[in-house]
């Protein structure tokens, strides 16, 4: 509350003090009095009783009639000298003359609010935009990679970076495009070219022309156990022992037998009741021999044939060490001695029927798993196509010769159905 009091023990026409007081004048409790030392506005009868308060007091006037009080900093008291005519009932308003503070004009102030409230609608988005986008991620789907993929005549094309959904919804992907990528035609059947020339140098220095003593009978019941049958082909197992007995046709038939069986364990062409041991991973191996025939008067060899094309081909994708390079498999680097130990095993089954020809001082065990284990080798890039393929091991009907290197011919397409007429990619060679 501002109030008019005076000093106490002034007399009349002394200066008064106004608002520096909290309690009506004239109170009897002498607390609520204005100190002598309080600074405030004042307001003065006369001129020299201004001067006079000024130079006890110690302040010092300015021109424009606004007087300062000199104490302390941290308090500071301004006097203002007005003319008698002013009233002493109220503070007196400030000169048109006195400074402004300093402050943010209206423009500036505008701006900034919009500039604060722009950032934060930035910020808002920002954070929208990385919630949505971790959410999505933790139930999409794994993207596949930007891959080529080879096809008819060794061309390449681009798959798209992301899986195609298999029903238009995006619950699955086309496994299609992650399975391994098919071999050009050439390249499988440059593979069968390598197998049938180091077969061929295989039996030209491992094995002796002289005569020997085994009989005709002996060595075609050696062939039934290999899984020659008398039902099969055009040369049966004894016409085979005969040709082997005979010095000229010996290398011929050797070379036979050893594609036949070696491409035969190599390969799902013997199917399950295929006696020999497999070159095949064991894991598949096992499943391929468990698969039981197809029923002679109720079966569907045609389901059947799809249903095993899906399997090898799942298997192949799943046993890669490397999927996503969606090459064919490869015959693995044999540290704990697998493959050694499945060409160990055939090589011996193999010798119960070249044994009786094998050179002396000759390394024709040695040889002999070196052989089988690339035929392992492509026997694994056979495993990894697409589609299903057959060798030929009997030649032109009606022809004198005997097959050394076997005719390769592709029966199904990509899905496992079965051509109307096989492609023949490599025609059987034959010796005389």
């Amino acid at each position: 509350m501002w109030r008019d009091c005076r000093k106490s023990g002034d007399k009349e026409g002394t200066p008064r003090y106004i608002g520096c007081c909290n309690t009506p004048c004239g109170s009897a409790d002498a607390s609520f009095r204005c100190p002598q030392d309080q600074s405030g506005w004042l307001v003065f009868t006369e001129q020299a009783v201004l001067d006079d308060f000024i130079q006890e007091h110690g302040i010092s006037s300015s021109p424009t009639g606004t007087a300062t009080s000199a104490p302390p900093p941290s308090s500071t008291a301004a006097t203002t000298a007005t003319s008698p005519e002013e009233t002493s009932s109220g503070p007196i308003p400030p000169s048109a003359n006195q400074t402004k503070s300093p402050g943010l004009a209206t423009g500036s102030a505008v701006g900034l609010a919009i500039g604060c409230v722009v950032a934060g609608l930035l910020l808002g988005g920002l954070a929208a935009i990385l919630f949505f986008r971790r959410r999505r991620q933790r139930h999409r789907t794994p993207q596949a990679e930007h891959v080529q993929v080879p096809y008819a005549a060794g061309k390449e094309r681009d798959l798209p970076p992301q899986p195609v959904a298999a029903n238009g919804n995006g619950d699955h992907v086309q496994l299609s495009q992650f399975l391994l990528s098919p071999s050009p035609d050439n390249e499988i059947v440059s593979g069968l070219q390598a197998l049938n020339a180091l077969v061929r140098q295989h039996v030209e220095n491992n094995y002796h022309l002289q005569p020997v003593q085994q009989s005709p009978k002996s060595l075609a019941q050696a062939l039934l156990a290999l899984g020659f049958s008398d039902l099969q082909g055009r040369r049966s197992p004894d016409d085979i022992a005969r040709l082997a007995l005979d010095a000229r046709t010996r290398p011929t038939a050797l070379q036979h037998v050893i594609m036949r069986v070696a491409l035969r364990s190599s390969t799902m062409s013997g199917g399950s009741g295929t006696t020999t041991s497999s070159m095949l991973p064991p894991s598949v191996a096992l499943f391929a021999h468990s698969v039981p025939a197809t029923e002679r008067h109720r079966g569907n060899a045609e389901a059947v044939s799809i249903a095993m094309t899906k399997w090898r081909q799942l298997s192949a994708f799943l046993l890669h060490p490397h999927r996503s390079e969606r090459t064919p498999l490869v015959l693995p680097e044999d540290k704990d001695g697998v493959v050694a130990q499945q060409a160990q095993q055939l090589a011996r089954e193999l010798d119960r029927f070249l044994g009786a020809f094998v050179a002396r001082n000759s390394e024709q065990e040695a040889h002999l798993r070196q052989v089988l284990a690339e035929c392992a080798r492509f026997g694994y890039l056979l495993f990894s196509q697409r589609a299903e393929y057959r060798f030929d091991h009997e030649g032109r009907q009606g022809g004198g010769g005997t097959v050394v290197c076997p005719g390769l011919e592709r029966v199904s397409d990509g899905e496992g159905r079965t051509l109307a007429q096989p492609h023949v990619l490599a025609a059987p060679v034959e010796d005389v």
